[in-house]
């Protein structure tokens, strides 16, 4: 039997180490979102970038203050090797592997929004668009978020709400999974593990499409693109 090439993801903070980025990322990040054009208009620059390029120009590594170094790595079959990714990147695996494009487009967001509700808007954001742009089916327009940072993990979900709908996307820790919530009707539809799915029977009765029916209800523009 033919097995196709597995990826994985990984990732990690390393508290007791200062976060060092790179000067040229750093500039592209502040032109990003000072431009005209970007993803998201904001009336404020981001205090993280600013005080970065406020260090000697020949300073390429420039380190954080305050945050934590990181790991970020792609790991690909047969061995496995850890191929480490740079500071303020985007990595993507699988069949989604294409939303790098979107993920940069945002990234001033992602890697400088201010906060975690501004770094789920982009990394939402991002998807949304290439998950519309694409066809991708999906499970239904909510995305589980997990932030990794000093705190540990931290499990970004969030609550919306149209004239249609009010639906719900959060963690619950003692199930150990996610769950999607149509808080108008009570509908529920937990998130599967992947290995669960493949174990499962599709069944209409498992679809959540509520958050895509709510949204384009309130602005059909938002529906699929040709």
């Amino acid at each position: 039997m033919a097995i196709g090439e597995v990826h994985f993801i990984a990732a990690a903070t390393i508290p007791d180490r200062t976060n060092v980025v790179d000067r040229v990322r750093v500039a592209d990040l502040m032109r990003r979102a000072t431009s005209p054009d970007a993803s998201m208009q904001r009336n404020w620059l981001p205090d993280v970038l600013v005080r970065a390029l406020m260090t000697p120009r020949k300073m390429s590594k420039i380190p954080i203050p305050g945050a934590p170094a990181v790991i970020l790595g792609l790991m690909r079959s047969p061995d496995f090797v850890l191929e480490q990714v740079p500071s303020l990147s985007c990595v993507a695996i699988g069949s989604g592997n294409g939303v790098v494009v979107e993920m940069e487009r945002t990234a001033d967001w992602l890697f400088a929004g201010g906060s975690d509700l501004a770094s789920k808007m982009g990394l939402e954001g991002a998807v949304q668009d290439f998950v519309a742009q694409n066809s991708v089916d999906s499970v239904g327009g909510m995305y589980p978020c997990v932030k990794i940072d000093r705190r540990g993990l931290g499990f970004l979900g969030g609550t919306h709400r149209f004239p249609l709908y009010e639906v719900s996307l959060t963690h619950e820790a003692t199930a150990g999974r996610w769950v999607q919530e149509n808080r108008t009707t009570g509908k529920r539809q937990p998130l599967l593990w992947p290995w669960e799915i493949m174990k499962s029977i599709p069944t209409a009765a498992r679809r959540f499409d509520d958050y895509r029916e709510a949204a384009e209800d309130f602005n059909p523009r938002r529906g699929r693109r040709a």
